[in-house]
């Protein structure tokens, strides 16, 4: 607390004499002075900066104050109230400066005491801590991409205060051993036991010994996790104080399980090559050697010191022939791979001729790094031999490279070998279904001693999708009697996609045929389904709905054949035929529903049909509804507008279908002249139990009738729907609750073919 300032009046006030000045202009952050009530009396300049206020729009300023954001004037006030109460507090605030930045703020306040130990006033000093956050965000932010890094590498570290004999360890070194993370840091006897001896002892040393001389030291040893047995390089290193005095270690710890495995693979592959009579060479981009085996070495004369280094063309094209060697390099540089046989050279000049395969191979990038090739001295060897040496000894390298999937099963059916183009179709890496039973995974054909053609089969991929396939699959057996299946298989999705098309155009294209038959012969049938009033339950209305009957008596549903006719312009000529038995029926006193389809809306050929025989039967037009649906309308709003207009000049009746679905609903009823809305089974269907199509019902029911329309609910399939549609004002329903659609003549009777016109 500040002793030995005296305010008149208990009040504080900006004279204090020249020491609160000077303490005033010395203060580097924010220093803020006020009076018992929170009065602002005198502020330094560096408050003012902070804040963006001048010096006299500061003082006098009661709390409040207004770098207090709005959203939190209620908390930083009952902090400041606690602090006057307290007499001194320190936080850490949000504030807010004149042009609205908010930034992070500390903020330590103290009482100044006035004689008789009353309070005269408060000091708060504000600091900026905007820096600070952000050097503690970018510590966090390192220690998390620390610990992301030690994840990524499989590293785990640990540091021991011999002082204290403190142990800390990282959360990722308990992972690597296969502790819990909660570990108790000072259990390292459990820690040891997962070394496997006697390198637990060899540790030990090796810290010791970096304990007494300082030096840092490696050490590779293994280690158990869980029933594994794990390979990690540990290094030590000393831990000193500032005068250079050791009083502990940091050891870091890095699983190396893998990369040995694959050392020891890499080894093995080259001795393999070195001990196999092949020769294989590996070159730069240019052709220029990276590796020559004892193979090579062998067949061609060269040592691997008088080989790498030079073109490879020097050493093995025949005089005369550096163009074709050139070419093939070319080649392989272009397409990835060559194969095929060359005459080669030894360094004798002596030659023979050789089968070559050939690959790119590519960097951890994925770029193209070199060429490796082998070359068989094939001179000896009759054309099978030739096969089979390949077969056996470049299996991987031709399989990875060929189209087709491939694997290979043992006499279990379990994978034993799968290339890439089989990794890659079905999703699955080899090493993932080595040992698999293959039929259980990909539903692949069951290995049973005899060879199989198919391309009817199809597999399941990793994803659960299916993949159909040409697959051939047969027994083998190696001269030393290794027996098993070998399957090869070619995705062939495109050429399934491609019969199934065919399929179709010939099935619409012979449907063409068999619709102008139909026409023809006068095989079109209506079956009528009925309209009912839900208010009086009477039949007002039979909606006619076309089906066909094939040439071997089978009844056609619409959906099958009304599609080929809109696409091959067929169904003018089908609506034309409704139109005609609908007036029919019309003319004998029946209300009839007709459907057009959107390709008929506008066309003049089908309103002339329609006026003539309205002339003709003597039909009512009243008696007559064509049903339009709003696809139909959006498809050509011009055409269908002018069409249902002279529709209604003629005095039918025009319905549209599927109300509600579209986005254009609203408009086609203030622009056209419809008589009735369908409501489109989608909210009927679930009605009785979805409150949103409810409130759609309603709200289809109030617009109607706003328009004087009438509504018709369509799909009604059960009573209790039909008993909520009356409810909610419907005016008519149709569906199998009612009844379902049955023949014309047995619900109608047959249309009369011909009526007198009245005079």
């Amino acid at each position: 607390m500040l002793r030995g300032m005296t305010f008149p009046g208990q009040e504080l006030t900006a004279e204090h004499g020249s020491h609160a000045g000077a303490l005033m202009r010395a203060v580097p952050d924010g220093l803020l002075l006020s009076d018992g009530r929170g009065r602002i009396v005198e502020v330094n300049d560096a408050l003012c900066a902070m804040m963006g206020y001048h010096h006299d729009e500061i003082v006098g300023l009661e709390p409040p104050y207004p770098w207090w954001p709005e959203d939190q004037i209620a908390q930083i006030a009952g902090k400041f109230a606690a602090s006057m109460a307290e007499r001194s507090a320190r936080w850490e605030l949000t504030f807010q400066r004149r042009d609205g930045r908010r930034f992070p703020t500390s903020v330590a306040t103290s009482a100044i005491v006035a004689p008789g130990d009353g309070v005269a006033g408060f000091a708060s000093v504000l600091r900026d801590t905007t820096d600070e956050h952000r050097e503690r965000e970018r510590l966090l932010a390192a220690e998390a991409r620390l610990r992301q890094a030690q994840r990524m590498a499989d590293i785990g570290s640990f540091e021991i205060d011999y002082r204290t004999g403190e142990a800390r360890w990282s959360e990722e070194l308990f992972r690597l051993l296969g502790l819990p993370p909660d570990q108790d840091p000072q259990a390292l006897a459990e820690a040891r036991t997962r070394l496997a001896d006697p390198d637990g002892a060899r540790l030990i040393e090796v810290a010791a010994a970096t304990r007494a001389d300082g030096e840092p030291r490696e050490l590779v040893h293994r280690y158990r996790r869980g029933d594994e047995l794990r390979i990690a390089e540990l290094r030590i290193e000393p831990l000193g104080d500032e005068h250079g005095k050791r009083y502990g270690i940091r050891g870091t710890m890095q699983d190396v399980t893998e990369r040995c495995r694959a050392q020891a693979e890499i080894h093995l592959q080259a001795h393999l090559l070195d001990a196999v009579d092949v020769t294989v060479v590996a070159t730069d981009l240019a052709g220029v050697i990276t590796h020559w085996n004892r193979g090579a070495q062998r067949a061609l004369g060269w040592e691997p010191c008088d080989a790498i280094g030079r073109p490879i063309t020097e050493l093995t094209a025949v005089a005369g022939r550096l163009g074709t060697a050139g070419d093939v390099l070319d080649e392989i540089r272009r397409a990835g791979q060559w194969e095929g046989e060359l005459e080669v050279s030894r360094r004798d000049d002596t030659t023979f001729p050789g089968y070559i395969r050939a690959a790119l191979f590519h960097d951890l990038d994925g770029a193209p790094a070199g060429i490796v090739g082998v070359c068989v001295d094939v001179s000896a060897q009759i054309e099978t031999e030739r096969r089979l040496r390949a077969a056996s000894d470049y299996q991987r390298a031709i399989t990875d490279n060929m189209g087709e999937g491939l694997y290979t099963l043992d006499v279990e059916g379990r994978l034993t070998y799968l290339n890439r183009a089989g990794e890659d179709l079905l999703g699955w890496r080899s090493s993932e279904l080595e040992g698999e039973v293959m039929h259980e995974i990909t539903r692949g054909p069951r290995p049973d001693g005899t060879a199989v053609r198919s391309d009817e089969h199809v597999f399941v991929r990793r994803d659960d999708t299916e993949l159909p396939v040409e697959v051939s699959a047969a027994p083998f057996e190696t001269a030393d009697g290794v027996r098993g299946t070998v399957v090869v298989f070619k995705d062939i999705t495109e050429r399934k996609e491609r019969e199934r098309e065919l399929e179709r155009q010939l099935e619409r294209i012979s449907w063409i045929g068999r619709l102008r038959a139909a026409l023809a012969e006068d095989r079109f049938e209506l079956h009528a389904q009925p309209i009912v009033d839900l208010a009086t339950g009477a039949t007002v209305q039979h909606e006619l709905l076309i089906r066909l009957r094939d040439e071997d008596g089978t009844l056609v549903a619409p959906g099958r054949f009304l599609p080929t006719a809109e696409r091959f312009g067929l169904i003018g000529e089908i609506d034309q035929w409704v139109a005609r038995q609908g007036i029919g029926h019309a003319a004998a006193g029946h209300p009839v529903e007709l459907n057009l389809s959107a390709q008929s809306l506008g066309n003049p050929d089908l309103l002339d049909v329609i006026r003539t025989e309205l002339r003709r039967t003597g039909a009512d037009p009243e008696l007559l509804a064509f049903e339009i649906t709003e696809t139909a309308l959006v498809q050509d709003a011009a055409s269908a507008e002018w069409f249902i207009t002279r529709l209604r000049e003629l005095g039918c009746r025009v319905a549209l279908d599927d109300f509600g679905t579209g986005y254009g609903g609203f408009t086609y009823l203030k622009r056209l002249p419809i008589t009735d809305l369908k409501i489109d089974i989608e909210f009927v269907r679930d009605l009785t139990e979805s409150n949103a199509s409810q409130e759609v019902v309603r709200a289809v029911v109030s617009l109607a009738r706003g328009f004087g329309q009438r509504t018709v609910a369509e799909g009604v399939e059960d009573s209790e729907t039909m008993e909520l549609l009356r409810e909610l004002g419907v005016d008519c329903a149709q569906g199998f609750a009612i009844a379902r659609p049955a023949p014309v003549a047995d619900v109608l009777g047959a249309a009369p073919r011909q009526r007198t016109p009245p005079a």
